[in-house]
């Protein structure tokens, strides 16, 4: 559910280009719906442009479980995602 009242107007409204970049073992958000919200709205006005990665975490590390404390344990390193840096350079 989208908690801010008017949220797809004002996506809606966005008319510059937008990079949605997701990590798709995302514990903090369903990327799937924000991907079909952006989709729903931005892709209406503007060049939307949408990348996800798999076995990534919401902040766009690596990751197997996506796990809140995956990273905190030490069970994984302090990785980004590979290709996150070249998508948001290109």
């Amino acid at each position: 559910p989208i908690y801010i009242q008017g949220f797809e107007a004002m996506l809606s409204n966005i008319n510059c280009p937008v990079l949605a970049i997701f990590g798709e073992k995302d514990m903090n958000v369903d990327w799937t719906q924000t991907q079909a919200l952006y989709q729903k709205t931005l892709g209406k006005n503007t060049s939307l442009t949408i990348k996800s990665f798999p076995d990534c975490t919401h902040n766009l590390f690596q990751c197997e479980t996506g796990g809140f404390y995956e990273i905190q344990d030490n069970k994984m390193p302090w990785n980004r995602c590979t290709g996150f840096l070249d998508a948001m350079a290109n």
